[in-house]
């Protein structure tokens, strides 16, 4: 994956306040709400209108303190399809034509007689080739649902476990100064970044899952 796939990981399709992509101070920047990335870039500053991740961000951040020993090895979670799209990926726009483009049509003739025809659907017209990604599972139709595991005495949603595992991410944990919380940090090549833990005291033990090691 080159950085940009990588930092698309990390961006959340519903675009809130506290989330999306900038460049600031020499790097590129990518948020979800929960964690963040970067990388360094020789573009120009480029923070959007109203993006309150950007503007709130303390360069302590990345003064990584206390950092631990690297996680072991572990397998990644299993995927199941996505509730919302059903494991399609996509929605179909057009509640009349469901994505086909066409509707059958009742023509009732000067002679009295009546037949039915194919017709371009009158309400969506060619959103046949405009269906929507699902904001859930990103477009892969598979999600995680709201588990998370016990990795490093922390809990880290297996949604962001799986994508750190898919870039080939090194995690460990480390005290940020500015906010004077551990939390998970990780590498993968260029790309550095930091992600806020799964609060234990108000997540059920039936969405904990114990960390499985990789066999070696």
């Amino acid at each position: 994956m080159d950085t940009d796939e990588i930092l698309a990981l990390f961006i959340d399709p519903y675009s809130g306040a506290y989330t999306g992509a900038w460049v600031a101070g020499g790097y590129r920047y990518a948020c979800d709400g929960r964690s963040i990335c970067r990388v360094k870039t020789d573009a120009p500053d480029a923070v959007p209108d109203g993006n309150k991740a950007a503007r709130s961000m303390n360069a302590d951040w990345w003064d990584w303190r206390d950092v631990s020993e690297p996680a072991p090895g572990y397998v990644p979670p299993s995927a199941v399809d996505c509730q919302r799209c059903d494991g399609e990926g996509r929605f179909e726009k057009c509640p009349d034509c469901h994505g086909h483009g066409t509707v059958d049509v009742t023509y009732h003739a000067t002679n009295g007689e009546s037949y039915d025809v194919e017709a371009e659907c009158p309400v969506c017209w060619d959103w046949k080739d405009r269906q929507s990604k699902c904001d859930v599972c990103g477009g892969s139709g598979k999600a995680w649902g709201h588990h998370c595991t016990r990795i490093l005495d922390t809990l880290l949603a297996d949604s962001l476990l799986a994508r750190l595992h898919m870039i080939g991410a090194e995690i460990r944990t480390a005290k940020v100064t500015s906010i004077d919380v551990r939390v998970v940090v990780f590498r993968a090549g260029d790309i550095e970044g930091l992600a806020m833990p799964m609060n234990q005291k108000t997540t059920t033990k039936e969405r904990i899952r114990e960390l499985v090691l990789a066999e070696s």
